[in-house]
């Protein structure tokens, strides 16, 4: 027992020392043309850091300083999820090498990760009040966490419910590692919907007992 619990101290000390360790700051790109999942194309404009880079309408002013600590956020819950999984998305939606986040008028939903590949989207109408939360009070939307629990999703085939069962385990793996991830990087969470994040987060686990 005490073996495995010193085992179990050690792995949570060596992924809290994934998302702990330090990124380089985000570069602006030039404004590119953005191919959405939906097939229809944006001019967006590119923050590159090590692991993702997160794309933005341009016609909209950022400020550098938030800009990097989105960016720089994001790559560290990115490295906390590879340390986690063992291994990292497929290159499906790619740029540079980096996971896409991009801001879109139209997609799958408030946000939309690929499964088990790289690419994920977030509409306008949420992407901005994030930004916004992140500038005025340095708390985070749950999204982009979430999302990334999908890309680094990879046990579909042995794992996922099939039909006509529905399938409460890829979604909620997304679900769990959204928490951990946002723990391991240490950012405070932003009220979902109205509600405080931390209540959200202690509704949810309670949801637990019931699958």
């Amino acid at each position: 027992m005490r073996r495995a619990f010193w085992l179990c101290t050690c792995c949570v000390a060596l992924l809290q020392a994934f998302a702990d360790t330090a990124v380089a700051a985000p570069v602006e790109l030039p404004p590119i043309s953005y191919r959405a999942f939906d097939g229809h194309t944006e001019t967006l404009a590119p923050w590159q850091g090590e692991k993702v880079s997160v794309l933005v309408q341009p016609t909209k002013t950022r400020d550098p300083a938030v800009m990097t600590k989105l960016v720089t956020t994001l790559d560290r819950a990115y490295n906390y999820y590879a340390a986690s999984t063992g291994r990292e998305p497929a290159p499906d939606h790619s740029l540079n090498g980096r996971d896409p986040i991009a801001e879109v008028s139209s997609t799958c939903g408030a946000g939309c990760g690929r499964l088990g590949a790289t690419g994920i989207e977030i509409l306008t109408a949420y992407f901005e009040p994030m930004y916004e939360q992140i500038a005025k009070d340095d708390l985070y939307d749950q999204i982009p966490f979430y999302e990334l629990g999908r890309n680094f999703w990879f046990w579909s085939g042995q794992l996922a419910f099939k039909a006509p069962d529905q399938d409460p385990v890829t979604t909620g793996f997304a679900v769990w590692m959204r928490f951990e991830s946002m723990a391991a990087v240490g950012v405070s969470g932003a009220p979902f919907n109205g509600t405080p994040f931390a209540t959200f987060a202690s509704t949810v686990a309670g949801l637990a007992g019931k699958y």
